[in-house]
């Protein structure tokens, strides 16, 4: 899955585009199709972005917010 990773800290106009678009300066702030995403919500990403995760693989790998089965 292709995806920009934008240094905030770094870029002063990428950085007020993120406060525009959420409403704050906390990051991460995900863009997916318009739908803004603020922090890491990994149920929320792997819902918007529609994959299919095993929640046992992404548990193995040491996340700690695995999706439900």
């Amino acid at each position: 899955m292709a995806y920009e990773d934008i240094n905030v800290a770094a870029d002063p106009v990428a950085r007020e585009d993120m406060v525009t678009k959420s409403g704050q300066l906390g990051v991460p702030v995900f863009d997916v199709d318009g739908q803004i995403i603020v922090g890491y919500n990994q149920q929320l990403l792997v819902k918007v972005i529609g994959i299919n995760v095993d929640a046992t693989a992404v548990a193995a790998a040491g996340a700690d917010d695995a999706p439900s089965k």
